[in-house]
């Protein structure tokens, strides 16, 4: 996925958005939100690392929606506990040998796209975001003749923070 793909994504993501919320102020902060994660996705796929700026404009655009709408502790909460379910997976998978599946990225990230959400969101975003990164991965390797062995999560980690966040799935959005 290119830059320019990446920042399509963010571009529909912002649609959605901005069709479910209405415009305003919180519509602005989600485009640059959506706009950081789509640079952030594309380094991610490129380079296998994810840019803490990137992170950190999604968390900052993130409680200043939340502080607009009255829902900075909920906000904080959900980011939280995102950034812990990865934290916690991580920890799962390391105690089983299996390496280091998840970087310090992709828990900021998460942690940053939390605050754009619910708590009651969290576990369908992360099924959003899995399921994204899985099917990419495996997509991203037809023609290759390999199966891939790792697999970027910071563009699935987007993709699915920022459609729970849309408020055009059947559980509507935080904002």
């Amino acid at each position: 996925m290119t830059l320019l793909a990446s920042l399509a994504i963010a571009a529909g993501l912002v649609a959605l958005y901005i069709a479910g919320n209405g415009q305003g102020f919180s519509a602005a902060l989600f485009a640059g939100a959506a706009a950081a994660g789509a640079v952030a996705a594309a380094i991610d796929l490129r380079h296998q690392l994810l840019p803490d700026l990137g992170s950190a404009v999604i968390a900052l655009t993130g409680l200043a929606a939340a502080a607009i709408d009255g829902r900075v502790i909920g906000s904080l909460s959900a980011g939280a506990v995102a950034a812990a379910i990865l934290v916690l997976a991580a920890l799962i998978v390391r105690r089983q040998g299996r390496g280091k599946p998840l970087g310090e990225g992709d828990v900021l990230l998460a942690g940053a796209c939390g605050l754009w959400v619910t708590p009651e969101q969290i576990p369908i975003a992360l099924l959003l975001a899995v399921a994204f990164t899985v099917v990419t991965g495996f997509v991203s390797s037809i023609g290759r003749g390999k199966r891939p062995t790792r697999f970027a999560f910071g563009p699935g980690l987007v993709a699915g923070f920022g459609l729970a966040a849309t408020g055009m799935l059947p559980w509507g959005g935080a904002f």
